[in-house]
């Protein structure tokens, strides 16, 4: 999971739980003046100025990403980008390694909690491992860039891999949703 991601899923358990802090509060610098707001009798906070839109290709890579990225542990993505800048050229080996360590991380992450590794557990850290292998078609020099086909067609691969983090988000949330229900009843 990114880490903006964490955040933002912080943030809006917190305003759920105290019903103080507010996403246009998070957007501003002035975030502390939200705490100060009406819930607590101070003057309201000043509305967040909009973001300036990205272009519409950085607007589609973002969305894509942070589809994919949801799914993967952020220790995963602070390994692998370090080691593809020390290799310097595409190793599909460190691309086969970090995308197994993807689902190790969500299990280590689960024994680590004293959580019992159940069904859950597993499918999430195979999600996570695709996850992390579309991903990384995004990056430049990695592992996928060995392959010639994906290096020379870089137009086609951004939209294959699009549209595969798109289909991924689905059938992701489609997986986990039906356990969690399964598990409920």
């Amino acid at each position: 999971m990114s880490s903006w991601r964490i955040g933002l899923d912080t943030v809006a358990q917190l305003r759920e739980v105290r019903g103080e802090i507010t996403r246009s509060a998070i957007r501003t610098k002035g975030a502390p003046a939200a705490a100060a707001g009406p819930e607590t009798g101070g003057a309201p906070a000043p509305a967040a100025a909009p973001a300036p839109a990205p272009a519409s290709g950085q607007q589609a890579l973002a969305k894509f990403t942070d589809k994919v990225t949801k799914w993967i542990p952020g220790d995963a993505l602070a390994l692998y980008l370090p080691g593809v800048s020390y290799f310097s050229t595409p190793n599909p080996w460190w691309l086969a390694i970090m995308t197994v360590v993807a689902g190790v991380l969500v299990v280590g992450a689960a024994f680590a909690t004293g959580e019992k590794i159940r069904k859950e557990v597993w499918v999430s850290a195979v999600l996570a491992s695709v996850a992390f292998a579309i991903w990384s078609l995004s990056i430049p020099s990695s592992g996928w860039q060995a392959i010639s086909a994906i290096q020379n067609d870089k137009f086609v691969v951004s939209l294959a891999g699009a549209v595969a983090g798109a289909l991924f988000a689905f059938v992701a949330e489609g997986v986990t949703s039906r356990m969690a229900r399964a598990a409920a009843a």
